[in-house]
């Protein structure tokens, strides 16, 4: 009976993160649409390109397996388990957490490492130099794109290999919390680069009530065919 609970709730939790992704997805491209004349955008949008054809054969497994560790850690610290054996070799590494839960364990999978710590560094650069060279910005812009790409790419490799990360709360669930994860961020991306916060906030409530409307009327239209 428990274990019938526990599925129930998962099944639960994964149409509830269909309901949102697919949610978010529309909103992301109503989103986007505001950068279609932005070059900054569009450098961005080139250097993801660029990543999504090289990063398949040039993988830099050593670079993506630290970046996967050390967000490992880093979620852990946030949630403040206590962690042991941090070790990092060229095709595999590990870290060793008490009582994960499903955060820590599928965090990598969603959260771009390397993507976000090249925005730190700008972010700190932008206090440095004052202005700062249009230059160096499209570089960085084109960076940005090519390491979310990076990130894209080296998930759906390691996905594919077999990680042991997904069967903590099994495959299906665990997939569902990454693609949702992805989506997610990407959302979040975009409404900062469109800095349409409030509209954003607007477009997915708006968004979740009609596809709750088309839920609404798909189940009563099934009642009364049956009925």
């Amino acid at each position: 009976m428990k274990r019938f609970g526990h599925l129930l709730l998962q099944g639960l939790a994964i149409l509830l993160m269909v309901f949102v992704g697919v949610a978010l997805i529309a909103c992301s491209w109503q989103l986007a649409s505001a950068l279609s004349n932005n070059r900054l955008a569009l450098l961005c949008g080139i250097g993801f390109l660029a990543g999504i054809c090289v990063f398949p054969y040039f993988r830099l497994v050593p670079v993506y397996v630290c970046g996967h560790e050390l967000t490992h850690w880093l979620t852990a610290k946030l949630f403040m388990r206590e962690t042991g054996k941090f070790s990092i070799k060229m095709a595999r590494g590990q870290v060793q957490v008490k009582n994960p839960n499903v955060w820590i364990i599928l965090s990598p999978y969603i959260l771009p490492f390397h993507l976000l710590v090249l925005m730190g560094l700008y972010g700190l650069l932008l206090f440095i130099i004052e202005p700062m060279p249009a230059l160096v910005v499209r570089v960085v812009a084109g960076c940005l794109g090519a390491a979310y790409a990076y990130h894209l790419v080296l998930t759906f490799i390691a996905i594919k290999a077999g990680q042991q990360d997904l069967r903590f709360k099994g495959a299906v669930f665990s997939m569902c919390i990454i693609i949702t994860g992805n989506i997610g961020f990407l959302f979040l991306v975009l409404m900062f680069a469109t800095r349409q916060w409030q509209t954003a906030g607007r477009l997915l409530l708006q968004q979740c009530l009609t596809q709750a409307g088309w839920i609404t009327n798909a189940v009563q239209y099934a009642y009364h065919s049956f009925t």
